[in-house]
């Protein structure tokens, strides 16, 4: 059991990297889409956050989707949903067009990716909760240091519609993983929900997973404004662009290393919030030196310590949940989390025009990691209130 445990946590995480993949790849051939679009950077960050938005309106209902329809049959759904969507963008002429691709994926990622959470949660939220989300959230990660470091080298080569051509394979290979691997913890049928209990959040429950759902989206919103604005911010100071995004994909590699070891740091020594808040100060703090300090060892420190966080960010819904209410409470914690994601992005892309420096979205991502502590607080202070309210 124990081994199939974790094969299957492999299995999601490879094909969840398709998700980080298709994602970045916007911002990886930014300045030929501007060129040839005739767009600004802030109609390139509306088109990163388009990939979001529609969590907004799939994510809170997504997991009671999966429990009418089948969790695996909704993730396959989603994962050709993404297939598609990057035919289309990989054929567009117009930014119309490469939008709605953005929206259809991100449709297809939305549903995949709240019924993969879930799906580790339900194998893994007896034992080694942390560390198995840890290891799932770094699928993110992985696929953005590969589109990183392949992107725009296929973009300059080959033309940027061929990044999309091979985004549509990677979520294919996630498809083809899926289908035959992927198999649920138990017996139980999920496509038959008349035998499964109804989720209703509590009040309780409702808040507690909508600031972890604010913590989430600043954290991830932060990490986007890196690898989205950190290679023309390093072009700024005299780099070259292929070099500068080899630079920055050092980071998304060294938080592979980062996200599970602060999983496996907070479960082990049991300091989750003081794992977490480490990390927001190290990496509000390199981001605000970036500009200034030596890049190489700015980024590596982001890297080591940056990936702290997410593991136990993650957790945070699994321990305030009531079993029946995780479909409909991991729902809630993406609408929020897809709505900061949806916006942010398109705001630290105005921050760049109308600045005209490429310093201004790295400070409006160093202002959204201190803020993530200010909503941590806030989280533990309603806990503990609830707690005491009851006599806990």
């Amino acid at each position: 059991m124990r081994m199939n445990r974790w094969f299957i946590l492999a299995v999601i995480f490879l094909a969840r990297m398709s998700m980080a993949y298709q994602f970045q790849s916007i911002a990886s051939v930014a300045p030929f889409l501007a060129k040839d679009f005739g767009i600004e950077y802030a109609a390139i960050g509306s088109l990163i956050g388009f990939y979001m938005l529609p969590g907004v309106v799939l994510a809170f209902p997504g997991g009671m989707i999966g429990k009418r329809f089948g969790d695996k049959r909704v993730v396959l759904f989603g994962l050709a949903l993404m297939t598609i969507a990057s035919v289309l963008i990989g054929f567009s002429k117009s930014y119309s067009v490469t939008a709605i691709g953005r929206v259809l994926g991100g449709m297809g990622a939305i549903l995949m990716n709240v019924l993969m959470t879930k799906m580790v949660a339900d194998w893994f939220v007896k034992k080694e909760i942390i560390t198995a989300m840890a290891i799932f959230v770094n699928s993110w990660p992985a696929g953005i240091g590969l589109a990183l470091v392949t992107q725009p080298g296929m973009a300059d080569i080959a033309g940027w519609p061929v990044v999309f051509f091979v985004g549509a394979a990677a979520s294919a290979i996630g498809f083809l993983l899926m289908a035959p691997f992927y198999q649920p913890p138990g017996p139980v049928n999920p496509t038959d929900a008349r035998i499964q209990p109804k989720g209703q959040l509590s009040g309780r429950e409702g808040r507690l997973v909508g600031l972890a759902g604010v913590i989430w989206a600043l954290y991830n919103v932060a990490y986007i404004v890196i690898f989205s604005f950190g290679a023309p911010l390093l072009v700024s100071r005299g780099m070259m662009f292929i070099d500068a995004a080899v630079l920055i994909s050092l980071n998304t590699w060294l938080f592979m290393g980062s996200v599970p070891a602060g999983g496996w740091l907070a479960e082990h020594f049991r300091l989750p919030n003081a794992l977490m808040i480490s990390g927001f100060i190290i990496f509000g703090l390199t981001l605000l030196f970036l500009p200034y300090g030596p890049e190489s060892f700015l980024i590596l420190m982001m890297g080591i310590f940056g990936g702290f966080p997410a593991g136990p960010i993650m957790a945070l819904p699994a321990g305030v949940l009531k079993p029946e209410n995780r479909a409909v409470g991991m729902g809630l914690f993406y609408t929020i989390t897809y709505a900061g994601m949806a916006a942010l992005p398109a705001v630290a892309g105005w921050t760049l025009d109308i600045t005209h420096s490429p310093t201004a979205p790295i400070f409006f991502g160093a202002g959204l990691l201190f803020l993530c502590i200010f909503v941590l607080k806030i989280f533990h202070l309603s806990q503990k209130r609830f707690l005491n309210s009851t006599g806990a």
